[in-house]
Order: structure tokens, then sequence, then C-alpha cells
């Protein structure tokens, strides 16, 4: 009775197990086939998808330069009808004088056929030759012609007015010394915005003038023209600098006596400053500043100016856990970006 008992004992205590183990199990399928396979194929597919976009953006900037091309051509043809009718309504005349010898030579032509099969003596004794008269052609046409220069096609600079592939360097992750070079992945790679740059960047930075700002820091530049640069160092003011001349041309100080975070010129040749201590984004105006948004529980850190006209604040939370990005026309809010697509925050 005791053994029996016992080993319905031990056939429970295994089942709850075996039960235990099946859930884990689940568990583990489901991660496997809804988490972890699918992210090692996103990773296997990934450099994959990275060339193909640049493939693709090569393909599109060619199609560009076919459109370019052809605009081109379009426009000298265009160009030469306009010389060859002016050329034409100049010759007008003396083709009509041409015209009229060519009937003339043609009916001579046709005379000298006639004489030739005819048996009336008398018309040919009084035939009188024209050849002398037209033997001497008319004069060509004195006005120059255009003529098409094609320039010399030199690949290698043709390459560099068409683009280039920038250069990496691929450590792989066995590699001892594998620093901020090497190529990271994770099991959910992000597709960046843009596969090319609009601009190249240059091999080696150029020094185009030295200025003197007036700060023991310099901590934003921004440029409202070719010629004039907003400034802020390690104090409350914001600078306007002629570049050419290296003066300050405007000086006023931030609304709240704190130092800018940062600045952005917008559309309309504003000045936009935030303000992470007293949590609000300010516009100057002429002399004159704006507080334009005002925050609660989130400072406002970096700031640009959307081709838009849309301000683009980047916040930290209070507690300094959380960040965002949010988008305003003028004081209203369009849009927040919080979290990646995986729901991870920023």
């Amino acid at each position: 009775m005791f053994n029996n008992l016992h080993k319905e004992h031990q056939l429970v205590l295994i089942g709850d197990i075996v039960s235990l183990k099946k859930q884990v199990i689940q568990k583990d399928f489901e991660e496997l086939e809804g988490n972890i396979l699918p992210s090692y194929i996103n990773i296997s597919t990934y450099v994959q998808k990275k060339y193909a976009q640049i493939s693709t953006a090569i393909i599109n900037h060619a199609e560009k330069w076919h459109d370019e091309i052809e605009r081109l051509v379009n426009e000298l043809r265009a160009e030469l009808d306009e010389m060859k009718t002016e050329h034409l309504d100049a010759l007008r005349k003396h083709s009509h004088e041409i015209q009229k010898e060519i009937k003339n030579i043609q009916d001579a032509i046709h005379t000298c056929e006639n004489l030739i099969t005819s048996n009336d003596v008398s018309l040919a004794l009084n035939y009188t030759s024209v050849n002398e008269k037209y033997r001497n052609l008319p004069s060509t046409v004195n006005a120059p012609f255009p003529t098409f220069i094609p320039m010399e096609i030199e690949t290698h600079k043709l390459r560099e007015l068409f683009g280039c592939i920038s250069k990496v360097l691929i450590n792989s992750d066995d590699d001892d010394d594998s620093d901020d070079d090497s190529m990271t992945t994770t099991l959910n790679p992000t597709e960046e915005d843009s596969s090319t740059s609009d601009k190249q960047l240059l091999n080696e930075p150029e020094t185009v003038t030295t200025l003197d700002t007036g700060y023991e820091s310099l901590n934003n530049v921004a440029c409202l023209s070719d010629e004039q640069i907003w400034t802020t160092g390690n104090d409350s003011s914001l600078k306007l600098i002629s570049v050419s001349q290296g003066s300050t041309l405007k000086s006023v100080k931030s609304k709240s006596g704190n130092t800018p975070e940062d600045i952005a010129v917008t559309k309309d040749g504003d000045l936009v400053y935030t303000d992470y201590k007293d949590k609000t984004v300010n516009i100057v105006t002429s002399d004159e500043i704006e507080e334009v948004i005002r925050f609660q529980n989130w400072k406002p850190r970096s700031v640009c100016s959307a081709s838009s006209g849309d301000l683009l604040v980047i916040l930290d939370s209070d507690d300094y856990k959380q960040s965002k990005v949010v988008a305003y026309s003028g004081s209203t809010k369009k849009y927040t970006i919080q979290y990646d697509e995986t729901g991870k925050p920023l």
C-alpha cells in the first residue's frame, strides 16, 4: 500500500516537472520563432539592403545627370535653331536671286534638249550659249557659321563631379584592436534616413577666416548668411558677428540671464535659442526676445530649424531618464519622436 502511494506521488511530481518544463520550452519556442530568428534574418539581410540602397542612390543620381544632359542638349539645339533662323532671314534676298537663276539654267537646259532633237536649222544657227554667264558661280554665304566645340571628357574629373563612395574600415568582432572604426550590428539594426549625403565633405578642413568672438569658450555657431554668423559662449550673450570685418554687429542678452543651450536661424532669418535652465525656447526678432514655448517637466537642449519652417527641439526629462524630439510650428506641437520602431526609448 505504501509503495503504491509512493509511486503515485512520484508520478505527480514528474508530471508537474514535465508541465513546468513544457512551459519553459513553449516560451523558448515563442522567443526563438517570434524574436530571435527574425532578428538574425534581419542582420543577415542588413548589409544587402544597405548596399542596395546605395546602388539605388547612384542610379537615381545618374538619372538626374541624364535629365540635365538632355536639358542641356535641347538648350543648345534651340540656340542653334535660333541662329539658323536669323541666318536664313538675312540671306532670304540672296536665296531668292539664286532660285531665279536656277530657274533660268533649267530653261536653258530645256532649250538645249529641244534643239538637239529639232530639225529646224534656223533655230540651231540662232542659238546663243549662256554657259559663260553661269560658269562663274554666285558667291557663297559670307556670314560666318557657328561651330560646336565639344569639351574633352576627362574621366577622373567626371567622377569627381558625379560623386564618390566613402571608404569604410571594417573590422571583425574578433579583432583585438576593434574600436570606433569597427562595424557593429544589433538584433534590430535601424535604417538611416539617407544612404548618401547631399554634399561631399572636404578631405581637409579649410580655414576661411579667424574671428575673435570675445568668449572664453565658444559654444554655438549659426549662419545667418555667408557674411554674418550668430554665436554663443560661456555667458548670457548672443552675438551677431561680421565674417569679413570680424566685428560684432549686434549683441543681446538672454531673457533669463542664463547661458543659451543651443541656437538656430529660422527660415525667416530670426534667431532661436533654447534656455535649458528656464525650460524655454525663445526667438530674437530685431532687439526683442519673445518666449515661444515653455515646458513643464522637460528641459530643451538642442534646436534646429527645418526647411519647412518647423522647429525641432530635443528635450530631456527633469529626472534625466527620458529624451524625445518634438516638432513645433510656432508654439504648436506637430509630432513627437520618443521611441524607435521596436518601442525602445531614445
